[in-house]
């Protein structure tokens, strides 16, 4: 299933003939709540977007949105992680007990406090979460 939301998210262009533009709210809205038909293969909205399009552009957003955070995690829990086993002693001691801090506290919480100090906007609540998420990757 994921391999299958993967493929339209990065074929998803050459899937559909509907550019993003069209996607996108028109002047003139089209035909609302056609049925599936050859045309449209899920059929449209009650503003006449084709939903097989959004679908495949929203599938795109989707990914890229969820590609920051598990890189940031992933490349830093692999950083601190080697860092911890190659000196080990002290330092694989002191990085334990930040990991059991950072579990203590509820993520949502830290999200929500850090937001606003950090920036608001989805690509800094991306980094935030990515950030947090590191003592989960060690």
């Amino acid at each position: 299933m994921v391999l299958f939301i993967v493929v339209i998210a990065v074929y998803g262009p050459w899937l559909t003939d509907i550019p993003l533009q069209d996607v996108l709210p028109p002047e003139i809205p089209g035909i609302p709540f056609q049925p599936p038909s050859p045309e449209h293969p899920l059929g449209t909205t009650i503003y006449g977007f084709d939903v097989y399009a959004r679908i495949i552009w929203g599938a795109r957003v989707t990914m890229s949105m969820a590609f920051i955070p598990v890189l940031i995690m992933m490349g830093g829990g692999l950083i601190l992680g080697t860092i911890s086993a190659y000196f080990g002693g002290t330092v694989d001691y002191l990085m334990m007990r930040f990991v059991d801090i950072m579990y203590s506290f509820p993520m949502t919480i830290l999200i929500i406090i850090l937001g606003p100090l950090i920036g608001q906007g989805l690509l800094a609540t991306l980094i935030i979460y990515g950030v947090l998420s590191i003592p989960y990757n060690i």
